[in-house]
């Protein structure tokens, strides 16, 4: 009996953890990118793109700070970049 249980909620857990990701995955599935089509970008979602297409890539700046900063040097460390960009 107990082991019956812990299968069972185990079971409930994957399923709840499956569907989840589920959702997840189909809204960054819909999100639009920059296609390159016919010598100009056009919007697509990312669900249409196939292996070889040439897609538009934004970059942005990273800063890695130790787990020692507090998080108001974070916010006061990034506003400058931010505004540089």
């Amino acid at each position: 009996m107990p082991l019956a249980f812990i299968v069972a909620v185990s079971a409930a857990k994957d399923l709840f953890e499956d569907r989840k990701r589920h959702q997840e995955d189909s809204l960054e599935n819909n999100k639009s990118t920059m296609k390159y089509v016919n010598g100009h970008f056009v919007e697509v979602p990312w669900h249409s793109l196939r292996v070889g297409d040439i897609i538009k890539v934004f970059l942005f700046r990273l800063i890695l700070f130790p787990k020692s900063y507090r998080f108001d040097v974070y916010r006061s460390g990034t506003r400058s970049l931010y505004q540089q960009i």
